[in-house]
């Protein structure tokens, strides 16, 4: 159950820094 747990937010976490750092190099260029 912890383990699970844990990975969820870890996986979360990457996920959501992905998406900031793909929305970023997306957005930069334009500005």
């Amino acid at each position: 159950m912890n383990i699970s747990t844990l990975d969820k937010r870890l996986v979360t976490i990457l996920l959501i820094v992905f998406v900031q750092m793909v929305g970023a190099g997306m957005i930069l260029p334009i500005l």
